[in-house]
């Protein structure tokens, strides 16, 4: 009963398209094993992406205060802009 068949199951890489809005372009979110830093950015080159857009708390030590450690990764490995935007410390 909680099974669903093959047949309806997505691709397992990607989860489906976020609702459209007016002006939007299509986006998908994809599920891949590995190092976060290094499938971010092979993805973001994959999809021919004009930007990559990360979020941080910036947890970890001292030097990771403003930028976590995956984010500051991304944005050495890139040669796409990355844009990080510090996410706040609790969301409601």
């Amino acid at each position: 009963m909680g099974n669903r068949s093959p047949q309806t199951q997505p691709p397992a890489h990607r989860a489906g398209p976020t609702p459209r809005r007016e002006n939007a372009k299509e986006r998908w979110i994809f599920l891949k094993n590995g190092d976060p830093a290094d499938i971010i950015v092979q993805t973001a080159k994959e999809q021919k992406c004009d930007l990559i857009v990360m979020g941080t708390h910036g947890h970890g030590g001292i030097a990771d205060v403003l930028i976590g450690s995956t984010a500051k990764r991304v944005v050495r490995q890139s040669t796409i802009p990355v844009l990080v935007i510090r996410l706040p410390e609790a969301l409601p």
